[in-house]
């Protein structure tokens, strides 16, 4: 039971962290050129894109947090009390699904900045 609630804590570091760095990036974008942001070629053509990218990043982030919470309570919920194999493997799956959401997130903040910034 230990091992459930460990990776149900371990669940829940990436969606907490979307929703963290995505409140900030969505409500004070950070400066142009900041480490700690979101960065492409696209975002980093001009500072009126810079901020277009964090913001919009920011709010598919919190998106994405928000959605993979209950998602997780919910499928490590399936698997409490059952062998350590099938539980790791549902944390792992877990994971892999919100990963998946990010690469969307970064998909989509690439195609809104194309459709306002052009090539």
């Amino acid at each position: 039971m230990e091992l459930w609630w460990f990776l149900l804590f371990v669940d829940f570091i990436l969606p907490a962290a979307l929703i963290g760095f995505g409140l900030k990036f969505w409500k004070k974008p950070p400066e142009f050129d900041f480490p700690i942001a979101y960065t492409s070629r696209r975002a980093k053509r001009t500072p009126q894109s810079w901020r277009y990218a964090q913001i919009i990043y920011g709010k598919y982030s919190v998106i994405a947090g928000v959605i993979m919470i209950p998602v997780i309570l919910a499928g490590m919920m399936t698997v409490r009390g059952k062998e350590m194999d099938t539980v790791g493997n549902t944390a792992a799956g877990m994971v892999v699904v919100t990963v998946a959401l990010v690469i969307i997130a970064i998909v989509c903040t690439e195609k809104k900045l194309k459709q306002e910034f052009g090539e």
